[in-house]
């Protein structure tokens, strides 16, 4: 019933704000080029897959934790600098 409304509705076009933090997160997790963080066609893929692969697994809101090793890693060489390639 849900899922007829919807597709009877189309496509719905989002716009999304990502913080440096989030674009960092996705590349330390590989879901992220280094070098495509500049990239709003690579960053929408990026969090288009994410999304995909939470669905996929199944999980549901509050489910997953944030891994304290990941915080504790530095973001800092990552798309920092406005002529980085890395």
């Amino acid at each position: 019933m849900l899922l007829t409304a919807l597709r009877a509705r189309g496509r719905i076009m989002l716009r999304l704000a990502i913080s440096p933090e989030g674009i960092a997160e996705l590349t330390l997790l590989g879901w992220l080029a280094p070098h495509d963080c500049r990239d709003p066609d690579a960053l929408a893929d990026a969090v288009i897959y994410l999304a995909d692969a939470a669905l996929a697994a199944g999980l549901r809101p509050g489910q997953w934790r944030r891994m304290t090793a990941v915080a504790a890693i530095s973001r800092s060489h990552h798309c920092n600098s406005p002529g980085s390639n890395e």
